[in-house]
């Protein structure tokens, strides 16, 4: 996952084309910083297979899925998840025109990083969503 940033290389704020401040849904994930690689802290814990359910849940044909992994699957035998489900570190969720309900997303990470940490939860939603994180900070 690449990270976006609301400043640029001068510490000064980016604005978008209309001239409005931008935001992280403005700037989009496209910088890169290639050292952080090397020192990534926590990962998402998530396989090739793991896709699987997901890609079918899209509607994915057996010819399609050959194509997207290079080997066949038959959707019919694997139960769908939807987006939510996904372990990823972007949530995506989808909601309908004036639709209210709970949905609860977890995730499962591992860190990679100093033995000794702590990472802590940033939320970045619409302002006609509500969220919270459970656990607002992991330690190690």
């Amino acid at each position: 996952m690449m990270m976006a940033y609301v400043k640029d290389d001068t510490n000064n704020l980016i604005y978008d084309k209309r001239n409005l401040l931008a935001d992280l849904f403005t700037v989009g994930v496209s910088h890169v910083m290639p050292l952080k690689v090397l020192n990534p802290g926590l990962i998402y814990d998530i396989s090739l297979t793991d896709y699987y359910p997901y890609l079918c849940g899209l509607g994915y044909s057996v010819s399609d899925m050959s194509i997207i992994i290079h080997h066949k699957i038959n959707c019919s035998s694997i139960k769908s998840i939807p987006e939510g489900e996904l372990n990823y570190p972007s949530i995506t969720i989808q909601l309908s025109a004036n639709e209210a309900r709970t949905v609860t997303i977890t995730r499962i990470v591992t860190n990679i990083g100093k033995a000794v940490a702590t990472y802590y939860a940033k939320l970045d939603i619409p302002d006609v969503v509500s969220a919270h994180v459970v656990m607002r900070s992991l330690t190690f």
